[in-house]
This record gives structure tokens, C-alpha cells and sequence, in this order.
């Protein structure tokens, strides 16, 4: 019996530091630690849209992926949506994967790889299909879902991208709901990220109802000849505001040059929608990330980076400091705060 236990261990051993082995988890290496996103419409109409963040589990043994996404199919709640395992089968030889979801379901199966590319096998619908992960550069991956026989792709019901931070730098859109009318759920765990996440969301809470209903007697009234008007107190916070979102992001804010601020309106949108797609990415990034958020300033060759602990002092704290002059300052012009306003619980009283 000792010798047969002996042999089996061996084998268990032997099997888990295969050439193979080593290959599957080796492509799993550039995705580890970050956290990935991708915002797109399936070929049925439906919006595509998760961030991913993989981590090693149990000594490397197992990878986890925990996405977040729409838990609803009215897609109209956001919150962590999937919860993934990849681990090394030394019996069959090959990774398998299995993925909880929000709605109760589990989907399996088993995964394969091609240089470094890597490629789920699983049964959805009564067909047989494929999810492939196809890397285009160290913050880029190609994503497509669908029939593949023979490495040959029969249908496409998806092709996007997962990006390590999402690059979309544009002014959002004018018909997009804006956010923060109320506080969103906080985190389902305390961590150097999600904190962080929370503070972005009482920093939108705030700033929305700080600027909700301003009129333009409001937005030129000045405490005082030589002080900055409501608008140009606004203007201040949008700048702080692009500071700490492009740290998230991983984009350099750039100094220099001619530059035209926007209307307030589009000022207001661009800060609340910037807000909320920073504390979106903070929330499904794992803690080690934080070092990568750097603050990155260049004016025309010369570069300067500073850690994250400067947003926070910074940027995030300068922009609640103007929010609450501009409560104070819209009172002073005769056009008060909402008194409905819940700050404690980040909602309007009934």
C-alpha cells in the first residue's frame, strides 16, 4: 500500500511540473495581478461589457478571475458578476476551468493553447464553443466567442477587446444617464482599492448635487471681486477631476498648450462620468495595482511621475474641498443645496 501511495505521489508530482503544465500557466502570466475591460455589443444587440481581474490562488495552483458585470438580464445593475477557477487536472492533462455567475449558473470546461494565446472549450446552448483570448500587445488582448473547429472560426458571436485599462479618453456622450443622483452599493470588501472606490463615489455623490439646478446668475457669482466664480470653481474641479482619472487609467495629463474649457454642462457630465468609470476600475483591481495609478505629468519632453498617495492629498482631496465652495457659494447666491440631500446615506430623504 506505502508503495502504491509512494508511486501515485510521483505521478501527482511528476504531472504537476509537466512541460505542459508549466506552458498553461506561463499563459496566464501577462494577465495575473491586473485587472482587464472590455465594453462592446454581442451580434444579438446586447451589451457586452466586463473588467476581469486574475490573481494566483493556494501556493499558484489555481488562477482566479473574478468579473464584474451586469447581474441582471435587464442589464441594468452592475456588480460582480462571475467567479472563476483555472486549475491544472493532472488526471487528464489539461487546465480546466469553472465559472460561477450572479444568476446561479456554473459553466465548465477545459482550456487549450497556442503560443500565447489561450482558448476555453465548453458546451453552451447544445453547441460546442470557444472563447479565445488572442494577446495583441502587454495591455491588449483580442476576445472572441464562438464555433471553431480544426483552429478555424465557423461563427463569431463576439469579437472585442479587454484592455489593462480602458483607453477611451472622449468626452461621454450626451445621452448617457448621469451618475451619482444616488450613492452606488459600496464594495463587498475592504481594501486599498475598494476604499478608494468608495471615496471617488462620495466625492460624485456630492459634486452632483453641489451642481444640480445651478443657474447662470449662480455660476458668475463670486464671493469676492478678486475670488473665482462658481464656474470657474467648476472648471478647477474638472481639471482635478481628469488628474485623478487619468492616473486610473494609465494616461499622462499633459501641461501645456492652448486649451478651451467646455461648456459647465459638459464640464459637469465629463466630471461625473470620469468619476464613475475610476471608481469602476478601482473595484474590481486587486490592491497591487495601486503602485501602477501614477500620477504622470509631461509638458512637451519632460516627464514627471508621482505615486498614488499624491492623488489622494491632491487632486481627490483639493476637488472635495471646491465641492463644498461651491455648496457654500451657491447658498450665498440665493440658490441653496437640496435640504433632501442624505449625505450620510447618499440618497435623497423621502
Amino acid at each position: 500500500i506505502l508503495l502504491l501511495i509512494s508511486s501515485g505521489l510521483v505521478s501527482l508530482l511528476t504531472a504537476q511540473t509537466s512541460p505542459a503544465r508549466s506552458a498553461a500557466y506561463a499563459a496566464f502570466e501577462p494577465l495575473l495581478h491586473r485587472s482587464w475591460h472590455a465594453d462592446e455589443v454581442w451580434d444579438n444587440g446586447q451589451r457586452f461589457k466586463q473588467s476581469i481581474h486574475f490573481s494566483t490562488d493556494l501556493n499558484g495552483h489555481i488562477i482566479r478571475a473574478e468579473t464584474m458585470g451586469f447581474t441582471d438580464a435587464a442589464q441594468t445593475q452592475w456588480g460582480a458578476r462571475n467567479h472563476g477557477i483555472r486549475r491544472w487536472n493532472p488526471t487528464t492533462e489539461r487546465m480546466e476551468f469553472y465559472e460561477f455567475d450572479a444568476l446561479g449558473g456554473l459553466t465548465t470546461g477545459y482550456l487549450s493553447f497556442a503560443g500565447d494565446s489561450i482558448f476555453y472549450h465548453y458546451e453552451y446552448g447544445g453547441n460546442e464553443m470557444t472563447d479565445a483570448w488572442i494577446p495583441v500587445d502587454e495591455d491588449l488582448y483580442q476576445f472572441l466567442v464562438g464555433i471553431r473547429h480544426d483552429g478555424e472560426w465557423k461563427q463569431v458571436f463576439l469579437h472585442t477587446k479587454f484592455y489593462a485599462h480602458m483607453p477611451d479618453l472622449s468626452p461621454p456622450t450626451a445621452d448617457a444617464p448621469l451618475p451619482y443622483r444616488e450613492i452606488p452599493p459600496a464594495p463587498a470588501s475592504y481594501n486599498a482599492c475598494s476604499v478608494v472606490a468608495r471615496m471617488i463615489d462620495g466625492l460624485g455623490f456630492r459634486y452632483y448635487w453641489a451642481t444640480e439646478g445651478l443657474r447662470a446668475e449662480d455660476l458668475a457669482y463670486r464671493p469676492s471681486p478678486d475670488g473665482r466664480s462658481i464656474a470657474e470653481t467648476n472648471e478647477h474641479i474638472h481639471d482635478l477631476v481628469q488628474m485623478v482619472h487619468r492616473a486610473i487609467v494609465g494616461q499622462p495629463i499633459i501641461r501645456g498648450g492652448a486649451y478651451t474649457a467646455p461648456p459647465f454642462e459638459e464640464q459637469r457630465r465629463i466630471i461625473l462620468m470620469r468619476l464613475k468609470e475610476a471608481s469602476d476600475i478601482l473595484r474590481v483591481s486587486h490592491p497591487d495595482e495601486m503602485q501602477n495609478f501614477k500620477l504622470i505629468f509631461q509638458r512637451g519632453e519632460r516627464r514627471s511621475e508621482y505615486p498614488f498617495w499624491n492623488n489622494l492629498n491632491g487632486p481627490l482631496a483639493d476637488a472635495l474641498w471646491h465641492v463644498g465652495q461651491m455648496v457654500m457659494m451657491r447658498r450665498a447666491a440665493g440658490n441653496p443645496f437640496n435640504s433632501k440631500v442624505n449625505l450620510f446615506q447618499g440618497k435623497l430623504r423621502e
